[in-house]
């Protein structure tokens, strides 16, 4: 009976000890450790847990968040810039220019002043107060008195479309000319007739594919074109000349005589042009000096300065603005150009559809390479890893930060802007993502080796601090140097920099919340 007693009393006293020493291991255990071991314990509960918040996450940030990749082209779309917020006000001004010349009570500039505009105006959206036959509404302008004269010599066309501001139609084909384009002192001007003649030609081919293609206006018949407004036509007209005279003829009148008479008459009309410009209305009024069918923008801004008369740029406005942009930009390859010794000729409409088209065809060849690239990384990752398992789950790691990062981006952070730029992120975090799979694998992996006969938690609780540690290195530096990008004032670049920052973030989080319970159920 002692004896019994005597060994309760050791076993109790044994049992204490190991209690004693269990909680001071216990004691010793870090909390990543816990973390690690928690998750081992309930990886199935812990995976579908983070995987419904992140789809819930990710529904509500683009469900709610107005989701919108703009790619824009045009420039002003650098939202936040001084240089942006200037011409926002320039644009206003533009729209408004009439009511604010006549305001005498001042409500158009209270207008002005507190009503809140957004967005950007683009060209096509100042052709107000035009009408479609290309005529101000306000009445016929001087010019158009000459059209009884020029209709004759237009044979079922509408001269009438010379008028006005049909010209300056944002979706009008142009040519721009520039004399010697590689030299920073040319020698020669656009009113020479070497130079002339260069333009003639191509001007007068690129109207022939036009006429052949059927993608330019202006005339009765489908297979004719209003001839191209140009110094070309102008010349014509100044000489009394059949507008159907060729190139060659049209350099034979071109004398050196009525080059000095012409350029004369150019200058006089640039300088009465300048002396009459209200900048107000912006215009000029009625023209004396000026020969018919002249417009300022045949010239560029340094011509008749001070008696300057030598003109290095020059353009040709043809009739497409009723032309689809795609039908015109599938003509684009059989647009005439000159050979360069001269003269530099380039095309585009004034809205610039056509590097707008050719951009967006660039766009879909580099989203299939680099959809590409997203494919040998997802090969890499499965080769790596020899687990159709993990592979899935770490693809599905890296598009879940994409969302995640937006939900922060709008609804945290307040930046309603995302432009292209930020879709090119996507990479730089797939390549990352894919980079912290490997790592939080490779110490698993390692840890596993080292340990072949211990249990899931504790190879959890040696590998998770370990990978967590390795990954937060590469990660902090990588976010930290997008996050100081953001002192950038140019919006597109502000908000890449951001965006880029958190979808790093967010691989990191979701390496260890959704890689980590994947490698429990794996082992």
């Amino acid at each position: 009976m002692v004896e019994a007693l005597r060994l309760r009393r050791r076993a109790k006293t044994t049992l204490l000890i190991t209690k004693f020493f269990l909680k001071e291991d216990e004691a010793k255990i870090t909390i990543p450790q816990k973390v690690a071991r928690f998750t081992a314990r309930r990886p199935r509960a812990c995976l579908s847990v983070v995987l419904v918040f992140s789809v819930i996450m990710s529904f509500i940030a683009f469900h709610f968040g107005d989701f919108d990749i703009t790619a824009d082209n045009k420039g002003w779309r650098s939202r936040g810039t001084l240089i942006a917020n200037r011409e926002m006000q320039n644009d206003v001004i533009l729209r408004m220019r009439q009511k604010l010349f006549e305001d005498t009570d001042g409500s158009a500039w209270y207008d002005v002043e507190n009503t809140v505009v957004r967005g950007y105006v683009l060209l096509e959206d100042r052709d107000e107060g035009i009408n479609s036959d290309g005529e101000d509404q306000e009445g016929e302008s001087g010019e158009s008195r000459n059209l009884r004269s020029l209709q004759s010599l237009f044979d079922g066309c509408d001269a009438k479309k010379y008028y006005g501001n049909i010209l300056a139609k944002s979706s009008n084909l142009y040519a721009t000319y520039k004399t010697e384009a590689k030299s920073q002192t040319p020698s020669k001007s656009i009113l020479e007739p070497d130079a002339l003649f260069e333009i003639c030609e191509a001007e007068a081919a690129t109207h022939a594919t036009l006429e052949e293609n059927g993608v330019c206006g202006g005339c009765t018949s489908s297979n004719q074109c209003l001839p191209p407004h140009s110094l070309i036509l102008v010349l014509k007209l100044h000489l009394n000349l059949d507008l159907d005279m060729s190139c060659s003829e049209l350099k034979e009148r071109y004398t050196e005589s009525v080059q000095e008479s012409f350029t004369n008459e150019l200058v006089e009309c640039t300088q009465e042009i300048l002396e009459n410009f209200d900048p107000t209305t912006r215009s000029y009024g009625e023209t004396t000096k000026c020969p018919i069918l002249f417009l300022p923008s045949l010239v560029d801004t340094e011509f008749g300065v001070d008696g300057n008369s030598f003109l290095r740029h020059s353009s040709s406005y043809y009739v497409t603005y009723e032309i689809a942009k795609e039908d015109l930009y599938e003509v684009r390859p059989l647009y005439a150009y000159t050979d360069e010794s001269i003269v530099t000729a380039a095309y585009d409409t004034l809205s610039e559809d056509q590097n707008d088209i050719y951009i967006d065809s660039v766009l879909m060849t580099d989203m299939a390479l680099a959809l590409g690239s997203l494919t040998i990384t997802v090969l890499a990752m499965g080769i790596h890893t020899r687990s159709v398992w993990l592979t899935t789950i770490g693809v599905l790691q890296i598009i879940l930060s994409v969302p995640l990062s937006y939900f922060v981006y709008y609804f945290i952070v307040g930046l309603k802007f995302f432009p292209f730029l930020n879709f090119i992120g996507v990479f730089v975090a797939a390549a990352l993502g894919a980079d912290d799979v490997f790592v939080a694998v490779d110490k698993w992996k390692n840890a596993r080796l080292e340990n072949p006969s211990s249990s899931t938690q504790d190879i959890a609780a040696i590998a998770l601090p370990d990978a967590a540690a390795a990954m937060l290195l590469t990660t902090s530096t990588t976010a930290v140097a997008f996050f100081a990008t953001t002192i950038c004032p140019v919006t597109p670049i502000l908000c890449f920099a951001l965006f880029c920052g958190l979808m790093i973030m967010f691989n990191y989080f979701l390496n260890i919340l959704l890689v980590f319970p994947a490698l429990c159920l794996y082992d």
